[in-house]
């Protein structure tokens, strides 16, 4: 194309150039969050190890030193139609003189019309797992069949329809506690950890309102 052919596709349209990027609307989703209160307890002990049990409160930011440990929860998104899952938090802890290692917590389900009171939710397979990079006859492994004491304090509102999910004056505050030590680890393929050198006792202290869900009904899809 000579220069005065270019210069005349400034004025019409689509002579000559790309496409220009009209992204689609993506599915129409909402977004949550879950966030841990300061109160949370993990108490962690090492069979192995000439120490007493470790004891944190709290969370610190991201990477963890010492025995304290980190809380990360991704954040939830629902497209329009489905179900709502809380998906996986992770608490990451240093573990010294270890490795440092996640545990991760899902199964909870959908907590947006959990009454108060007490319940226990047993642990699907794999839904409690341990990632420990740290040498042990083991490796990674999970509490099938552990229980989840679940006890909601406030709930206030509950579910509603999509978008925004929740009502107004939606409110949940619980704890879910539970000790590794009430069931035997299983690694890969089901086979039983016996030896694992490690348990946990967890208090999580958990809260959520509807500020944490946010309708997203015009998200717009990024230009490939």
């Amino acid at each position: 194309m000579s220069w005065l052919a270019a210069l005349g596709c400034l004025f019409v349209a689509g002579c000559g150039l790309t496409p220009t990027c009209d992204p689609p609307p993506c599915p129409k989703t909402t977004t949550f969050d879950l966030r841990a209160l300061d109160d949370s307890v993990m108490t962690w002990t090492y069979r192995d190890l000439n120490l007493p049990p470790q004891v944190t409160t709290g969370f610190v930011p991201a990477p963890p030193m010492g025995f304290d440990c980190s809380f990360n929860f991704p954040g939830g998104q629902v497209y329009q139609g489905s179900e709502v899952n809380l998906g996986a938090i992770t608490l990451t802890c240093a573990a010294t003189p270890y490795a440092p290692f996640d545990l991760t917590i899902s199964g909870l389900g959908d907590i947006r019309d959990w009454p108060a009171g007490s319940f226990t939710l047993v642990a699907l397979p794999r839904s409690v797992a341990l990632k420990w990079p740290g040498a042990t006859n083991c490796g990674d492994v999970s509490f099938d069949l552990l229980a989840l004491n679940v006890t909601v304090e406030i709930a206030a509102g509950g579910s509603a329809p999509f978008p925004q999910l929740v009502t107004g004056d939606y409110a949940r505050v619980f704890r879910v506690e539970f000790d590794t030590a009430s069931v035997t680890p299983t690694k890969a393929h089901g086979i039983d950890c016996d030896d694992f050198p490690m348990s946990g006792k967890v208090s999580l202290h958990l809260t959520q309102t509807a500020a944490d869900y946010v309708a997203n009904p015009d998200a717009v899809c990024g230009c490939l």
